[in-house]
C-alpha cells in the first residue's frame, strides 16, 4: 500500500512535472518564449489528463494532478525568470564601447552564481604580438553610476588592435540586444546558442595564430 501511495501521489505527478519542465527549457532555449507562451504550453501538456478527469477515466487522483500542475508552473516560472537579455552598447569593439556598462534584464546580476552574466574582451596588439584582457562591466537594468556601480575606466587600445568579446551566463539562456548586438553572434539560423555569445571572435582567432611558437 505504501509503495502504491508513493507511486500515485508523489512519483507520477513529479515525473509528469519534470517531463513538462524539460519541454519548457527546450522551447525557451530555442525561441526565447514569453511566460504566456509557457503557460499555454503547460496547458497543452496537461490537456490529455484534464480531459480524462472530466470523462472519469483519469489514471491519477485529482489532488495528484493538481499537485503536479502546481509543480510544473513553478518550474516554468523559474525557467522564465532565468532568460537573460543583455544590452550591448554601441561600437562594442572600441575603447568607448568596452568602457560602457552592459545592462542586464530578466535576471539579477547580484545573484551571479545562479543568474549572472559575464563579458570578457581579449585585445591583440600587433606591435608587441601580445594579448591583454579587459572585463566590461555588467549591471542590472536601472542601476545608476555612482550609486550602484563605479564608472569603468576607459582602456587605451593599441594601434591596429584586434578585439574579441566573449559572453557567458549562469542562467538558462542569454540573448543579446541593443545597438551593438548586430556586431555579435548570438546563435544560428534564428536560434540562440543558449548561454554563450561572441563578437569578432573569428577575426581575433585568426590573428592570435601569430602567437603560436
Amino acid at each position: 500500500m505504501f509503495l502504491t501511495f508513493i507511486s500515485k501521489h508523489v512519483f507520477e505527478p513529479v515525473v509528469s512535472s519534470l517531463r513538462c519542465f524539460a519541454l519548457f527549457v527546450i522551447q525557451t532555449s530555442s525561441v526565447g518564449s514569453s511566460l504566456p507562451y509557457l503557460i499555454s504550453a503547460r496547458f497543452c501538456c496537461l490537456l490529455p489528463s484534464l480531459l480524462s478527469l472530466f470523462h472519469g477515466s483519469a489514471n491519477m487522483p485529482l489532488h495528484s494532478f493538481i499537485r503536479g500542475s502546481a509543480l510544473s508552473f513553478l518550474f516554468a516560472a523559474a525557467a522564465y525568470a532565468q532568460n537573460c537579455v543583455l544590452t550591448v552598447p554601441a561600437e562594442p569593439l572600441t575603447a568607448t564601447g568596452l568602457a560602457t556598462p552592459y545592462t542586464l534584464s530578466g535576471c539579477d546580476q547580484t545573484n551571479a552564481a545562479a543568474e549572472g552574466c559575464f563579458v570578457e574582451a581579449a585585445i591583440f596588439d600587433p606591435t608587441t604580438n601580445s594579448i591583454s584582457i579587459y572585463h566590461p562591466l555588467v549591471v542590472n537594468e536601472g542601476d545608476v553610476a555612482g550609486v550602484n556601480y563605479i564608472t569603468p575606466v576607459t582602456p587605451t587600445l593599441p594601434s591596429g588592435a584586434i578585439v574579441g568579446i566573449w559572453f557567458g551566463s549562469n542562467a538558462v539562456t542569454l540573448t543579446l540586444s541593443g545597438p551593438g548586438a548586430s556586431q555579435c553572434v548570438n546563435g544560428f539560423d534564428g536560434s540562440i546558442f543558449g548561454q554563450i555569445a561572441y563578437c569578432n571572435a573569428e577575426a581575433f582567432m585568426k590573428v592570435s595564430l601569430l602567437l603560436r611558437p
